[in-house]
């Protein structure tokens, strides 16, 4: 149960004191009575009341009385005080409370209380806020959060008190206002933000002209990686393109702090710096966007930055290096004129395939749900004495293609081709009359770098580099001068027949159309005990036709059969060649392996 009743006396006094001044006081015309409990037969009754703070525009005090609930509820009752100070009077401000009753019938009916007048001085303590910002966030997501944390007034002094005999005083931690939130406006010269505080459920005596400043923006910079900095200044389409929204919301009940969030714009900062977010990704990599808020209350000012930075971007091409073959021949046209030999270096491959790879996430990320493109900002080639060929992209158009839809990483597979003077791919040729091409299949376009001996000398250990630069990185590919190891192959297996006791190879040369002789030598070594000795060697004269350009080759290994049938040795046939028919015995080419390994010598059945 529960009654209101007035009371004698000056009642409940509640004055605003700022320093030593008194700014505003009013006398409570009532206050709810409340019925807390029994105790060995006598009621006990309090007098409840509740004050709020609320920051504005204007200095007042005012009530609203609300419903006494009985004391074995849940709710608090009492009537409700507001406060409306201003935010910059909050450090220095005090309540003080003055109770003053002698009405003796309530003391008789509800009675007794202990004393006639009572005063109760509140202090405010004013906090510094706190301005949170991410540490670092990455250039593509579209915007990121930031907090404005600062102590919610209101919140914290939403006391209850009563005066009882024998209870003492009670305080509640009441918050009738709901949520606030905080409204952005522009101040003169745009160079600040003003923030205004809003409380949607508040009673109708809290006119929106009461709404208070309480605290401001002072500005946002971007700090680039080279050091320069740049202020935004905070115009309405600034703010529009910046923010997100122009009001910061209450992130959630926190008491007893404010939690306002608000949201800045990636891509409403690449529009106001006039930048495309594919520029962005180098503009603003590892910059700083730096805010600075000013609390009015506590007269200070704090700020934080976050880093905008690109994910990691890598260009690479693969293969990193590549040997650029090539091997001693002599045409079988010139093996008809006995004297008139012509040697020739020539190459093996007409062509190297290279794939240029950017990675680049961030890039990826712009556009998720499709391919992105981007193109090469130009091919160079390094000849080997430095000096460097340039082909920019108006000239040599290369464009990197995503593999799959946000998946950061672009490829385009390009060819450096040896070809005539014509630029048709040549195989075979003759190194001093070959030329260096470089072929996009995507676009059908080839570029000619020039003769072969020009970009590098034919010689051994000697290279040149084809690179790319895209993105502003730059990667490439080199190309050494490599004597071919084996020039002559085996195109059939090794085949041992245990009755003649032969074993015989057909060999055929990796270049066709030339002439080469030497000699195929078989050793045969016995690794029963280490290291492996040689137990037999033998070597058989070779060499191609124009009309046959396999030899077949064949060891008579009969007199050996006792110790090779039905065992394992391990043998090699090396080729050493000649090129050149008037010097059989000069290596002139060079010696490589056609076969080497472990061979097992079958035998009859039941041997």
């Amino acid at each position: 149960m529960y009654n209101n009743y007035g009371h004698g006396g000056d009642g409940l006094t509640v004055t605003l004191m700022v320093g030593n001044n008194k700014v505003v006081s009013i006398n409570f015309p009532y206050l709810a009575l409340c019925h807390v409990s029994y105790t060995d037969g006598v009621h006990n009754f309090v007098y409840k009341f509740s004050i709020e703070f609320l920051p504005s525009s204007i200095d007042n005090i005012t009530y609203m009385p609300t419903t006494v609930m009985p004391p074995n509820s849940t709710g608090l009752g009492g009537d409700m005080l507001y406060v409306l100070i201003k935010p910059c009077q909050l450090k220095d401000a005090t309540i003080l409370l003055t109770y003053n009753d002698s009405d003796y019938a309530v003391q008789h009916y509800f009675g007794p209380v202990d004393r006639e007048i009572a005063i109760v001085c509140n202090n405010i303590k004013v906090y510094t806020p706190l301005l949170y910002m991410p540490k670092c966030v990455p250039l593509s997501t579209p915007f990121f959060y930031g907090q404005v944390i600062d102590y919610d007034y209101g919140y914290n002094y939403a006391l209850a008190a009563y005066v009882n005999t024998y209870y003492g005083q009670y305080v509640y931690i009441q918050h009738v206002s709901g949520d606030s939130e905080l409204v952005l406006g522009v101040c003169t010269g745009y160079k600040c933000a003003s923030l205004s505080i809003y409380y949607p459920n508040t009673p109708p005596y809290y006119p929106a002209s009461h709404e208070a400043k309480v605290g401001k923006i002072m500005g946002i910079y971007i700090e680039f990686a080279n050091g320069t900095m740049e202020r935004i200044y905070l115009s309405p389409s600034n703010i529009t393109a910046l923010l997100t929204t122009n009001v910061m919301k209450q992130m959630s009940p926190m008491p007893p702090f404010w939690n306002y969030s608000f949201e800045i714009s990636i891509i409403g900062l690449e529009s106001i710096l006039h930048i495309t977010p594919k520029q962005a990704l180098t503009v603003l990599n590892n910059s700083y966007i730096i805010v600075c808020y000013y609390d009015i209350a506590s007269n200070s000012t704090v700020h934080n930055m976050t880093k905008l930075v690109s994910t990691p971007v890598t260009v690479a091409i693969s293969p990193p290096s590549q040997a650029f073959y090539y091997a001693p021949a002599t045409p079988f046209n010139d093996i008809v004129h006995p004297g008139c030999q012509i040697f020739y270096l020539v190459n093996v491959n007409a062509t190297y395939p290279i794939t240029v790879t950017l990675t680049d996430e961030s890039l990826g990320e712009l556009s998720p749900t499709s391919i992105v493109t981007i193109n090469v900002t130009c091919i160079y080639v390094i000849l080997y004495d430095g000096t460097i060929l340039h082909y920019n992209s108006t000239v040599f158009p290369i464009t990197l293609t995503e593999t799959a839809p946000s998946s950061g990483v672009f490829t385009a597979t390009l060819y450096v081709e040896v070809t005539n003077s014509k630029g048709t791919p040549v195989t075979a040729y003759p190194l001093n009359y070959s030329y260096i091409a470089i072929y996009n299949p995507a676009t059908k376009m080839q570029i000619i770098v020039g003769k072969l001996s020009n970009i590098m000398p034919l010689e051994p250990s000697k290279y040149f580099k084809v690179g790319v630069v895209v993105d502003g990185l730059s990667a490439s590919s080199t190309f050494t001068l490599t004597e071919i190891p084996n020039v002559i192959y085996n195109v059939s297996p090794i085949i041992y027949n245990y009755i003649d006791g032969e074993l015989s190879v057909t060999v055929a040369a990796n270049i066709p159309g030339y002439y080469y002789s030497g000699y195929l030598v078989l050793t045969i070594y016995n690794c029963t005990a280490k290291p492996c000795h040689p137990i037999y060697t033998y070597e058989i004269y070779f060499n191609f036709s124009a009309t046959s350009p396999h030899f077949v080759t064949a060891y008579d290994l009969l007199f050996l059969e006792p110790i090779l049938n039905g065992h394992t040795y391990y043998i090699t046939i090396t080729a050493i060649v000649v090129p050149l028919t008037y010097e059989p015995f000069t290596t002139i080419g060079f010696v490589g392996k056609v076969f080497s390994g472990a061979y097992y010598f079958s035998a009859p059945a039941g041997s």
